[in-house]
């Protein structure tokens, strides 16, 4: 089976890419709140909300636009490369901030730098990790 053949044997999304993005962002923000308050953890977080936030809008901006510039032009897969990796930069300078903000090196969330990765192996080209 091509792989043609076997996009067009999956079917329809119940979920599209960027609503997958802020599933996982909220998801992070969840772990973070919860791990301050279970485990008392401290931070200030102020800031921590802040890089939540921004990173939230910075999601849907990269939608909205990549939406808006898809009706003009029906740009190919350039294009759609350039989206995959802008939303995976923002996912990984949110994880890196949260990081730094919470005590570089001897923060608990070093474990989120996974996340923003696996979405860079699903998304961007296989080339990308080839060199």
């Amino acid at each position: 089976m091509t792989s043609a053949e076997n996009r067009d044997n999956r079917g329809l999304a119940y979920v599209s890419i960027p609503q997958i993005r802020l599933i996982e962002l909220v998801a992070i923000f969840c772990i973070v709140y919860v791990a301050r308050e279970l485990a008392g953890f401290s931070y200030k977080a102020g800031l921590i909300l802040l890089v939540f936030l921004g990173s939230a809008f910075l999601n849907l901006l990269v939608a909205g636009l990549e939406n808006r510039i898809a009706g003009y032009f029906r740009s190919g897969e350039p294009a759609k490369e350039f989206w995959n990796w802008t939303t995976v930069t923002v996912d990984l300078v949110t994880v890196l901030a949260l990081i730094y903000f919470t005590g570089t090196v001897r923060s608990p969330f070093l474990f989120l730098v996974v996340v923003p990765l696996f979405f860079a192996g699903r998304l961007l080209p296989a080339w990308v990790f080839s060199r």
